[in-house]
């Protein structure tokens, strides 16, 4: 009997690279507590939390207008969120990547960040308007530190 399966050519090829942690050690909530330590060590002035599911750890951000603003040189989306203090502040998906990716590089491909819009800039009830996931970016980086090792980002 012949098997003639053709291959799925929209799904990405990421060739050697496997999942750091496809046999896990230690259970996902001490992954998860790392995570958190880290990100409220940058962003403690964020009105933020952390969970995880059965395929990722996910950092949620609340009150984040919807809207993006673009950053006219590279034309990264920002998005302006009101921390602790009333104050405005402007989350990038890449600087938020290579935070995590110098500290944690095994963990970035569990990661996600979703972005909660606050109560009272919605008519139903807020949820998740945007989810970065950082598989792609980290799987383009490695890549690249293959091709060039020397090349860090």
């Amino acid at each position: 009997m012949c098997n003639n399966i053709s291959p799925n050519h929209f799904l990405p090829n990421y060739g050697h690279i496997k999942y750091p942690y496809s046999n896990l050690e230690r259970p996902h909530m001490y992954y998860a507590s790392l995570v958190d330590e880290l990100f409220r060590s940058f962003y403690g002035f964020l009105n933020c939390f952390v969970t995880y599911d059965s395929k990722s750890i996910i950092i949620g951000i609340n009150d984040v207008n919807p809207s993006p603003v673009y950053n006219p040189s590279d034309f990264d989306a920002a998005y302006r969120v009101v921390t602790s203090n009333d104050d405005d502040y402007y989350i990038i998906e890449r600087n938020i990547f290579e935070m995590f990716y110098s500290y944690f590089p095994d963990i970035v491909p569990y990661l996600s960040i979703e972005l909660h819009q606050p109560y009272y800039n919605s008519i139903v009830t807020p949820g998740c308007f945007k989810q970065f996931n950082f598989k792609q970016l980290f799987y383009n980086c490695e890549n690249r530190k293959r091709c060039n090792p020397l090349m860090s980002f």
